[in-house]
């Protein structure tokens, strides 16, 4: 009986360990176009290229002027609505 206890308590560790290790987590990114401590880029194109699926991307207000193209399924979300912008080109202007 003891060691089909000690079978079964190693089964289910076993079972944990490749449950846990077989997650994925999803990592959040800031861009801040200042940059300054705790931000990993000033440019969100170059946030979008280093990120993987299900990433978030968090933008801090500012004026970004680039072309992103977003070709991976992230979550791109702006400090504050009405100053987090991107300016594509001088004329195209989209809000986070």
């Amino acid at each position: 009986m003891e060691k089909f206890r000690y079978g079964l308590v190693s089964v289910c560790f076993a079972v944990t360990m490749l449950v846990l290790t077989g997650t994925v987590s999803a990592d959040t990114w800031y861009v801040d176009d200042d940059g300054g401590v705790g931000i990993n880029f000033t440019k969100i194109r170059d946030a979008v290229d280093a990120a993987q699926d299900n990433d978030t991307i968090y933008v801090y207000d500012g004026t970004y002027n680039e072309s992103v193209i977003v070709d991976k399924s992230l979550r791109l979300q702006g400090e504050n609505r009405e100053t987090t912008i991107i300016d594509a080109c001088g004329g195209n202007k989209g809000i986070i």
